[in-house]
């Protein structure tokens, strides 16, 4: 992911100086993304306008209607950069799924967390479905 170009000291900015900084921003907000997969793995492929996510990056946030329910533990792959486990957050922390936390064409937020799963990764389930 580029750094933005500092404009302060130009007279005047170029179209590639302009285009890295909105690409440099399309990844620091909400990521639209399609989703597929079965009720244990979610693909995700990212539809929002800009850069194109090269690497999972921390508080990245993924955001789909979800087109399975979960029966037990589910991993997202965002772009084929590979399948991570989702985590619901707990009051003793967070917790791999056991099902019924995502709900079949419910809105879903996936936040990204390099702390989770022993250090490899993952994400958090930002809103889950509450019966």
């Amino acid at each position: 992911m580029a750094l933005p170009n500092e404009f302060a000291s130009l007279t005047s900015a170029n179209t590639v100086q302009l285009d890295d900084n909105f690409n440099a921003c399309s990844t620091q907000g909400l990521i639209t993304c399609r989703a597929s997969g079965t009720s244990a793995a979610i693909s995700l492929i990212q539809t929002t306008v800009g850069a194109q996510v090269t690497a999972y990056v921390n508080y990245m946030v993924f955001q789909f209607i979800s087109v399975n329910a979960n029966t037990g533990p589910m991993t997202a792959n965002v772009s084929g950069l590979g399948a991570l486990p989702i985590y619901l957050d707990a009051l003793s922390g967070p917790v791999t799924l056991i099902g019924g936390e995502i709900v079949f064409g419910n809105f879903i937020w996936l936040a990204y967390d390099s702390s989770l799963n022993s250090g490899l990764g993952g994400f958090h389930l930002v809103n889950p479905y509450h019966s």
